[in-house]
């Protein structure tokens, strides 16, 4: 990957300890949710989960494009596509709920909710854990 050996040494340590930050967050977090039955204790470990690989996943996409290292570099672009993906639905749900003028049956407006909040940014975690575990795996050759 690089010639200095420090650098090197440096970044597998980093990369060890996000991955596995990242899987017991990702392991607490899925085990909150089944315990509290989607109370606020999962939404806020989500939340701070959520935080966490936002910063790792920023920090991750400069060193390894910096390094050109391709697997990795396509996986990440698969992330942020799925995190641009995420938002949109987020805008669009916004955007519906806001100007609807015929009522919506609440059920639908909750299970979009979950779904929104809760299910399809625990699938992009989940994601990337493998994205990590690839960054971990990548280094340990």
């Amino acid at each position: 990957m690089t010639a200095n050996p420090f650098v090197s040494t440096l970044l597998h340590r980093t990369v060890t300890v996000a991955h596995f930050v990242n899987f017991f967050s990702v392991a607490a977090t899925l085990i909150a949710y089944a315990i509290a039955q989607l109370s606020g204790i999962g939404i806020i470990i989500q939340f701070f989960l959520g935080c966490y690989q936002l910063v790792v996943a920023v920090l991750a996409s400069f060193a390894y494009w910096k390094w050109k290292t391709p697997t990795v570099c396509k996986l990440l672009k698969i992330y942020w596509l799925l995190i641009l993906a995420w938002l949109t639905c987020a805008g669009i749900y916004w955007i519906v709920n806001e100007f609807k003028d015929v009522e919506f049956d609440w059920i639908i407006i909750r299970v979009a909710i979950i779904v929104e909040l809760i299910v399809l940014p625990m699938l992009i975690a989940i994601y990337f854990v493998y994205v990590t575990h690839r960054m971990y795996s990548d280094f340990k050759q």
